[in-house]
Formats: C-alpha cells, sequence, structure tokens
C-alpha cells in the first residue's frame, strides 16, 4: 500500500483534469492515511467514525466561509461514515449469499425458488412449502406452511417490484478460508501450537485436552499429522443492535483453534459466516440458518483444495468443528436439545446420521 506521505505518491496529482478526479484522489489520499495511522497507533473504530464526521463538518463549513466550489464538492464526495470509506478503498466487501427466509417457520430459499411466473410473464410470490411433520398420523398436521415469502414494494415512480419479508446473509466458509490461507504467515501461525505442547498435565489451552490430543481423520490417523488440517469452535449468539429497544438480531461466526491465543480471537481471524435476522430469535431450532455451513463443513472434513502461500501456491485443506461455545439458550438451539423447561423431548435432526453418511459417500 503506497504511503499517502511519500512525495512520490502525488506525481500523479496533474494528472487530474476533472473536479471529480480531483476529489478522488483527495478522498483517496486522505482515507489512506488515517487507516495508516489508525493501524500504528490502535485507535478504535468510534474513534475514527468519529474524526471522519468531523472531518465533514469542517469542510463543508470551509466551503460556506471561502466560498469554495472545489471545497463543497470534496464536502459531498467526502464518505460520512467508517463502512462507506472501507468501501471507498475496497476493504469492505459484500461477500455475503442473500437467502430469501420464510417469516414464519424460517426456512431459506434462493433467490430463484422464492418467486413465480404467472401466464401474463408478472412474477408473484412464491409460499413457502415447508411440512414440519411429514409423517404425522393427523393430515392437518401435514399441511404445508404456506407463508408468502416476498412482498410487494412501490417506487417513488410507481414501479411495483417484490423485496423479501426477511433475509438471511450467508458468507461461505471455505470463501473465508481461502482469504486466510492467503496471508503470508497465516499457516506458520496454525502450526506454531506443536511448540508449546504441555507434558505436565496442566490445561492451559485446548492443545492440552484429550479431544485435542486424540481427534481422528476420517482414515484413523491423527488429525494433526496433516500441518493443513483446522481445528474450528463455532459462537451463536445474539445482541441488540439498537439502543432502547427490544430487537434480537444473532451472529454465527467460527474461529479456528490452530491459531495461538494471541491471534485467535482479533477480528481478522474471526470468520462471520451468518446474520440471523431479528425482531426476535428463533423460538424452536436454527436448523435451517446451520444448513449451509453442515454443507461446506462435510466439504471440508473431506478436503478442500486452496490457495496458499506456500511453493505449490495451493494444498488441500481439512477442518472439523471441535467445540460449539455458546451460553446455555444459544448451545441447546445449536446443537439441537430441548430447553430445560420442555416437558416433552423431540427429535429436532431426523435420520441425521444417515444424511451425514450419505453426503459424505457421495464427496468421496
Amino acid at each position: 500500500m503506497a504511503d499517502p506521505l511519500d512525495e512520490n505518491s502525488h506525481e500523479d496529482m496533474s494528472d487530474c483534469t476533472n473536479t471529480e478526479d480531483a476529489c478522488s484522489l483527495f478522498t483517496y489520499l486522505s482515507l489512506l492515511f488515517l487507516f495508516k495511522w489508525q493501524a500504528k497507533y490502535f485507535i478504535s473504530d468510534s474513534s475514527l467514525a468519529k474524526l471522519l464526521q468531523f472531518l465533514c463538518v469542517t469542510i463543508s463549513v470551509m466551503s460556506r466561509l471561502f466560498d469554495c466550489d472545489n471545497l463543497s464538492a470534496i464536502a459531498e464526495y467526502f464518505p460520512k461514515t467508517l463502512y462507506k470509506a472501507k468501501v471507498f478503498l475496497g476493504l469492505e466487501k459484500d461477500m455475503f449469499t442473500k437467502y430469501v427466509m420464510c417469516p414464519r417457520c424460517d426456512k431459506l430459499y434462493t433467490h430463484e425458488q422464492s418467486f413465480v411466473t404467472t401466464s401474463t410473464g408478472k412474477r408473484k410470490s412464491a409460499t413457502c412449502n415447508y411440512v414440519e411433520f411429514p409423517r404425522h398420523p393427523h393430515k392437518k398436521q401435514r399441511q404445508q406452511c404456506g407463508a408468502l415469502l416476498l412482498k410487494h414494494m412501490r417506487s417513488k415512480t410507481g414501479t411495483e417490484y417484490l423485496v423479501p419479508k426477511r433475509t438471511y446473509c450467508y458468507q461461505s466458509l471455505i470463501q473465508a478460508l481461502q482469504n486466510l490461507t492467503q496471508r503470508h504467515g497465516f499457516l506458520e501461525s496454525c502450526n506454531s501450537w506443536k511448540k508449546n505442547v504441555a507434558t505436565d498435565g496442566v490445561y492451559r489451552d485446548i492443545y492440552d485436552g484429550a479431544i485435542w490430543k486424540n481427534f481422528k481423520d476420517r482414515n484413523g490417523n491423527s488429525f494433526w499429522d496433516d500441518s493443513h488440517n483446522l481445528g474450528l469452535t463455532i459462537n451463536i449468539d445474539w445482541f441488540q443492535p439498537h439502543r432502547h429497544t427490544v430487537n434480537s438480531v444473532g451472529a454465527i461466526y467460527l474461529v479456528i483453534q490452530n491459531l495461538p491465543r494471541t491471534e485467535r480471537y482479533k477480528e481478522e481471524n474471526v470468520i462471520l459466516v451468518g446474520i440471523i435476522p431479528g425482531p426476535s430469535e428463533p423460538h424452536h431450532d436454527i436448523n435451517s440458518y446451520l444448513a449451509p455451513l453442515v454443507d461446506e463443513l462435510l466439504e471440508l472434513w473431506v478436503g478442500v483444495e486452496l490457495e496458499d502461500t506456500s511453493d505449490k501456491g495451493k494444498n488441500t485443506y481439512r477442518a472439523a468443528l471441535l467445540c460449539v461455545a455458546c451460553d446455555t439458550p444459544g448451545a441447546r438451539k445449536t446443537a439441537g436439545f430441548m430447553s430445560h423447561t420442555a416437558l416433552h423431548g423431540t427429535q429436532v435432526f431426523p435420520n441425521l446420521d444417515q444424511y451425514v453418511v450419505n453426503k459424505c459417500t457421495l464427496q468421496s
């Protein structure tokens, strides 16, 4: 990344032939300096966001005081939020796949599955075809959900269009690992734990536990014999995105246990795979939200070829989910256990063992 304080990086300023190019260059250099300054002096995101707001107001006031059109153009062009600043520099990329959610039962649909085309060529919302109890003895309990997936909206010009009632954002775990393996020093950090394995019976980290030491791969060998194998921990929790509200949004994220504790929970190493929309937590299980992640974990258990910084340029990586680190309600919903107040048990994952065997057989 170029240094904005380097005089040589300003040689192309003479090429700005119009106001838009000049505003773009000024904004680029300013934001580049601010983010490098933040990284060097460990400035928090909230402090940097306030500084951006202050700069926007300052430039706007100066443009009025000096009646300068160029400053006015810069004030309009300059990003006013941290998110927009990252987007401008290409640091914030939307890597999420958007699923259409049933507002009643939380079943996921792709965009193509969420609508039907009528004989006149118009699109209308599809209905949810999920059946919670397909083999229930009573016919009434075998009925489809039937909820509409999309709603009609009208633009300012009077054009009607369809939008999802609820949306689930999912980021591919395999793609996230691909981004990590291409970072210099990542694989070395993932294998640094082998130098500090304790033998005195004291449990200092997950590496000292029996599960880590005895975990086997699909061939019966130690999972950690291959330096490209990764152990994952999943955490699912809900939070209130706004103050003075009761709305709750969930986050599904994973961390790589191979990394040292000093690196494991840094923002750049935490993999956010799913955002469960509000306004409240799911009342029952979260199977539909976990389904895309389970499919990718099955692929990673068999092995996925990823590009990295090794001499070969790519290697086969495998990953396994070793730990579920949630609070009690989150762990019960994640693992499929009933609440402590439940009076009747239920089989949350019917035929799960056969499903896993079939998936692994197909992928082999």
